[in-house]
């Protein structure tokens, strides 16, 4: 079965109004002459009712946990150390509430990341917390107790591994092999001391009476210097190596003087892990390998119940550590939390990493990790305006138009008649003259004014999110993607505390 499913955020939820009154819709009615007197008891009625109403309202959740399931490697990416520094505890001891069977947290940064969970440890009451440190003055821990002859020999080899890829993974083989060679010729237990007595017998180095070797021990040794690290140069030469990997590996042993701090009181028992200030620079990368190795090597064992490991600077994990880790983490029972600070190239294969659809987004103010968690929630077709053009235009049209006329008629006419009387006879003459005259003036204007605007539409893929967004996160909150949507969530660590906060997640 998968393990059981954490939280490291909470989302807020608007309640949204107070409800009105039920009584709001029974206004009294009653005789006109009582009306009065019974509309104000009605309404007081009607305000403690609704003061009631909002009082319960005012108490009900606005901050709902939100449940990291999905497959059993959960990667974050980004944060601030405040941010680190609050979202560890809240994993922590909401692990503890779900049952884990075992709890390990493992600081590989630089910072200080444990405050948080050890003032959580001190007033909760929940849980025991034990923090562990490694370093080369001397370490809290015994990490090379309990290991069997191959676990010896792949610690020491990788914790200077310094090549990855097919290259470093040969070299790394032969290294092993050459360590157990001299591992099975000892009779006794594999210890870091005794080996490093052995190997110097095996060069032809004098033995000493107290190297912890038996005289059988030492006749065999001295057999296979002679059979095989005097003929075989290349293999003297690795074996001169490991002895000084060896040599510098020791200083990390347990040391008295260095005690694990113990914080809180409870039945269950939380073990957080860091590195610790070395001689020099070189202690502090030896210490982080050696770590990883170890803690990865303990995350493969089988638990009875869930098991919690999160490693805090993940990203400084040789590749192949990373790889194990990753391996061990899909398997039934285990939760794998991953800390990066940045999505490197090696960290981008996290993202959706063997069918997980869960991922966490803190403030990435780097604007590549911005671009690449923005990818990875995904594009979608939408249309922008992409162009915009404006036409004007006047036109004017006019014409005057003058005409005239005039005209001059003239009629003449005459008539006689001649009787056959004497002196008998009819004249007549008529004349009629008439003159026409015309002027008229036509004028016509007109014109036309035109406004056009064109807009065009572009076909683009953008981001469902913007990687701004993701670089203007407050330091508290994150992104949560499940499933192609993205929840956006605080770690405050006040939230836990308050009485608007739900113990239960809000329904799918």
């Amino acid at each position: 079965m998968p393990a059981a499913p954490l939280t490291a955020a909470w989302q807020p939820v608007d309640p949204g109004p107070a409800p009105r009154s039920p009584l709001l819709d029974s206004p009294p009615v009653i005789a006109s002459g009582q009306l009065p007197a019974a509309h104000r008891r009605w309404r007081a009625a009607v305000e403690a009712d609704e003061r009631r109403l909002a009082a319960a309202h005012a108490q009900r959740p606005v901050w709902f946990p939100v449940p990291l399931g999905g497959a059993g490697v959960l990667p974050m990416f980004g944060g601030t150390p405040a941010a680190w520094a609050t979202v560890i505890p809240t994993l922590a001891t909401s692990a503890v509430a779900a049952g884990y069977a075992r709890i390990r947290v493992v600081n590989l940064s630089p910072r200080d990341l444990f405050s948080g969970l050890r003032d959580r440890a001190r007033s909760s009451g929940g849980f025991t917390l034990r923090c562990d440190t490694v370093a080369g003055s001397g370490s809290s821990v015994d990490l090379f107790s309990l290991l069997s002859a191959d676990q010896l020999a792949v610690l020491i080899v990788d914790a200077y591994r310094t090549s990855s890829g097919r290259v470093g993974a040969v070299d790394a083989t032969r290294a092993v092999e050459d360590v157990l060679d001299v591992l099975r010729v000892l009779s006794g237990p594999a210890t870091l001391a005794r080996l490093h007595a052995a190997i110097g017998v095996a060069l032809g180095n004098r033995a000493q009476a107290a190297d912890g070797l038996s005289a059988r021990e030492r006749r065999a040794l001295s057999d296979y210097h002679a059979d095989v690290v005097a003929a075989r140069q290349p293999v003297a030469d690795r074996l001169a190596d490991r002895q000084r990997d060896i040599s510098g590996l020791m200083r990390f042993r347990r040391s008295a003087a260095v005690v694990a701090e113990r914080s809180g009181h409870g039945t269950r028992t939380v073990r957080t892990f860091e590195v610790g200030a070395g001689r020099a620079a070189p202690d502090v990368e030896i210490g982080r390998a050696l770590l990883a190795t170890s803690i990865a090597r303990g995350f493969d064992e089988a638990v009875a119940g869930d098991d919690l490991l999160l490693v805090a600077g993940a990203d400084r994990l040789a590749p192949e550590i990373l790889d194990r880790l990753i391996a061990t983490g899909l398997r039934p029972g285990k939760r794998l939390v991953l800390l990066c600070e940045t999505i490197g190239d090696g960290l981008q294969r996290l993202l959706g990493h063997a069918g997980s659809t869960v991922s966490v987004f803190l403030r990435l103010p780097n604007a590549a990790d911005a671009r690449l968690a923005a990818e990875h929630l995904g594009r979608e077709f939408t249309f922008v305006v992409n162009g915009v053009s404006i036409a004007e235009g006047k036109t004017t049209t006019w014409s005057d138009t003058l005409s005239q006329t005039s005209g001059l008629t003239q009629t003449r006419g005459a008539n006689w008649s001649t009787a056959l009387l004497f002196f008998a006879r009819d004249f007549g003459r008529s004349v009629s003259t008439s003159f026409t005259t015309g002027s008229g003036i036509t004028t016509s204007h007109g014109g036309s004014a035109q406004t056009t605007r064109t807009t065009s539409l572009g076909r683009v893929h953008e981001y469902i999110v913007q990687p701004e967004m993701f670089q203007r996160l407050e330091e508290t909150c994150m992104v949560i993607v499940d499933h192609r949507t993205a929840t956006l969530a605080s770690c405050d660590a006040r939230i836990p505390g308050s009485s608007l906060t739900s113990t239960l997640p809000l329904a799918p």
